[in-house]
């Protein structure tokens, strides 16, 4: 009898119906219509009334009316009549979410509409059939942590630490690519592949399961399944307002990686 807690297939097909459901949600990536950054002097921004600022670590919105707002994340609280939003909180204005966010120092809003075009043209993602082979045995190392320059897909460079490495076979190739997380803690790294860099493709996001337990961080090494068929498209690729990062060097692999996801579908 198969289990379906254990057997891939099924594990792999309730993910995918997962997946699809959460990029379908009103709220989900394909409804972000803007990413817009503020500064210490409140201004208008598009898509929403009112105007903006950041101010001790919060963003804050001034002028909007309380009728309009619904639905306050615990981080998001009225003071003094102006509403005030701590990172990645968010709160519902006339149907539309707003969530505040900061990356690297900066302060910024991002407002997601279910009517968005991007939105309601979607219909699902188009995925590989599940696939064992691409489920391979990876070999992990620690390495000494070395900043890298991270490109995104708006242009702009972040910085990054590559703190280890995982090596695996695809046919007659070795591979080897870099991760930019903290070992043992969540991760995901992302990549190219050859059918990707040759089309124009979406860069697509690998989840790293990492070694069981502590003692591989004492020694340096380790084994791990890294799953190919659970690569997933970036929010870019769903909503331009995004800045995802492209890959390393080292993870645009020189192959083809026929698993995981390929491309949004829509009517």
């Amino acid at each position: 009898m198969i289990d379906p807690q254990t057997d891939p297939q099924i594990k792999y097909e309730a993910f995918r119906a997962r997946r699809n459901a959460a990029m379908l949600a009103p709220f989900a990536p394909a409804a972000l219509v803007a990413t817009q950054w503020v500064g210490d002097t409140a201004e208008p921004l598009e898509h929403v009334a009112g105007e903006w600022r950041m101010a001790d670590g919060k963003v804050v919105a001034v002028g909007i009316e309380p009728s309009d707002v619904a639905e306050l994340d615990a981080g998001v609280t009225w003071v003094d009549g102006d509403l005030v939003f701590e990172p990645e909180s968010a709160a519902i204005w006339k149907g539309k979410q707003l969530l505040a966010i900061e990356r690297y120092g900066t302060y910024g809003l991002r407002i997601f509409d279910p009517e968005a075009p991007g939105r309601t043209s979607l219909v699902g993602i188009d995925s590989y059939s599940y696939d064992p082979a691409w489920a391979v045995t990876a070999r992990f190392k620690l390495v000494t942590p070395a900043e890298v320059e991270i490109d995104l897909v708006n242009g702009l460079k972040v910085p990054g630490t590559v703190s280890a490495v995982f090596t695996f076979e695809s046919g007659d190739t070795t591979a080897t690519m870099q991760i930019d997380a903290v070992p043992n803690e969540p991760a995901a790294v992302a990549f190219l592949d050859r059918m990707a860099l040759e089309a124009g493709a979406p860069l697509r996001f690998l989840p790293i399961h990492w070694p069981e337990g502590d003692e591989w961080l004492r020694d340096g090494t380790g084994t791990a399944i890294v799953d190919f068929n659970y690569a997933t498209l970036p929010p870019c690729a769903f909503s331009p307002h995004f800045m995802c990062p492209l890959p390393l060097a080292a993870n645009r692999l020189p192959f083809a990686v026929t698993a995981g996801e390929r491309a949004p579908l829509r009517n």
